[in-house]
C-alpha cells in the first residue's frame, strides 16, 4: 500500500508499507525497529478500537471522544518514544517507496513542516495494514465494544 500525505502547499510525503521498510531501517540505523516502536504500538493498540469506531478525521474531536483512562494510558506509553525514531521510521517507509531518497539528515531538511498529527496516523495506519491481517484488524476494531457489554 502506498500513501501520499500533503504536508503543505508545496510539500508531499509518499510512504510504502511494503516490509522492505523494516530492513531499510535496520540497515540504516544498525538495529531492529521493534524496540523503537513498541511504545507506539502499545499505545496504538490501546487506542485502535476507539479510533476505528470514531468516524471523524479531526484529531481534536477524536481525542474528546476517547475514554479518558484509555487516552491517559496511551499517552504514558508514548512518553517512551523519541521524535528522532519517528522521523527515522517515516524515512524508512519513504525509502521503501523511493530507493533514490537521500540519507535521513538530508531528506528531513526538505520539509519546512513535519506535522506529527498528520504524518503519525498515516504511518501507523500503514504499519497496521502491513502487519495485521484484515480479519484480526476487524476483531480489534470491535474490542472496546465487546468489553463495554
Amino acid at each position: 500500500m502506498i500513501k501520499t500525505i500533503k504536508l503543505g502547499p508545496d510539500s508531499e510525503l509518499t510512504l510504502s508499507n511494503n516490509l522492505a521498510w523494516a530492513m531499510i531501517y535496520k540497515d540504516q540505523f544498525g538495529h531492529d525497529i521493534v524496540p523503537d516502536i513498541m511504545p507506539v504500538l502499545s499505545a496504538f493498540t490501546k487506542l485502535l478500537g476507539e479510533i476505528y469506531q470514531n468516524k471523524t478525521t479531526d484529531l481534536g474531536e477524536l481525542l474528546k471522544s476517547i475514554d479518558g483512562d484509555i487516552l491517559n494510558d496511551a499517552l504514558i506509553e508514548l512518553c517512551g518514544v523519541q521524535f528522532v525514531d519517528f522521523i527515522n521510521l517515516t524515512w524508512a517507509m519513504a525509502k521503501a517507496y523511493d530507493d533514490d531518497i537521500e540519507d535521513p539528515k538530508l531528506w528531513i531538511r526538505k520539509f519546512d513542516v513535519f506535522p506529527v498529527d498528520i504524518v503519525g496516523p498515516a504511518v501507523f495506519e500503514l504499519i497496521t495494514k502491513g502487519l495485521i491481517s484484515s480479519k484480526n484488524l476487524e476483531s480489534l476494531r470491535g474490542t472496546p465494544k465487546a468489553i463495554s457489554q
